[in-house]
């Protein structure tokens, strides 16, 4: 843990595309006293409902991404972008700081809520984006390349596209650099469930608010 925090533990959780880190949060979560927010979730919110972020990724790739509503088009997006480093490059430079900023917010607010020990936040992007201040753990999930694009198979992505993707995130090595944590996830859905309900038993028992109880 980097630091003893006061109250609730802030841990973010990361992984590449497939490696099963949004199923790792869910299941953890699923436990007493943990609240649980998502980068991507924000991510969403804002290509659909914010003007200056959709103004701003407008005057950058085209209005050809907008709809008629004036939001974002996410699939026009991903289009244009995910299949260029430079685009993308572009587009976390609009959208990081923003992100970074809500999701302090998010995890202040669940922070203060009654009842939570343990806020889980789910950052893919994790270490291209930086470790945010509030983060006591940093959690990563990984998985063998030939599961995750097994795993994107049945998500529709064909070989190419996944290795792509891949690509263009940080790598394994990277990501096990930042983390204070790592979860194995090469296996079946009841390893993960034993390994989240390990990983919950061992930070509940060391957060505050769980040891006042």
């Amino acid at each position: 843990m980097r630091r003893t925090p006061e109250g609730p533990v802030a841990v973010a959780v990361t992984g590449g595309i497939g490696s099963g880190k949004s199923t790792f949060c869910r299941l953890v979560r699923r436990y007493p006293g943990v609240a649980h927010t998502d980068a991507d979730r924000i991510v969403r919110g804002l290509l659909i409902g914010n003007r200056d972020v959709a103004r701003a990724i407008a005057e950058a790739f085209g209005r050809d991404l907008l709809s008629s509503r004036g939001s974002v088009d996410r699939s026009r997006l991903a289009g244009k972008v995910f299949t260029n480093r430079r685009r993308l490059r572009r587009l976390e430079r609009i959208l990081h700081p923003i992100v970074r900023d809500r999701l302090a917010e998010r995890v202040a607010a669940l922070k203060r809520r009654e009842g939570v020990a343990i806020v889980l936040v789910e950052i893919p992007l994790l270490v291209e984006s930086g470790i945010p201040e509030w983060c006591d753990l940093v959690v990563t999930v990984e998985a063998t390349e030939a599961v995750r694009l097994e795993r994107l198979a049945r998500r529709g992505l064909l070989p190419s596209e996944a290795r792509g993707r891949m690509g263009r995130q940080a790598g394994d090595a990277d990501r096990r650099r930042v983390a204070d944590v790592v979860i194995r996830n090469d296996g079946d859905r009841s390893g993960l469930e034993q390994g989240a309900r390990r990983f919950w038993e061992r930070l509940f028992s060391r957060t505050p608010d769980a040891r006042m109880r």
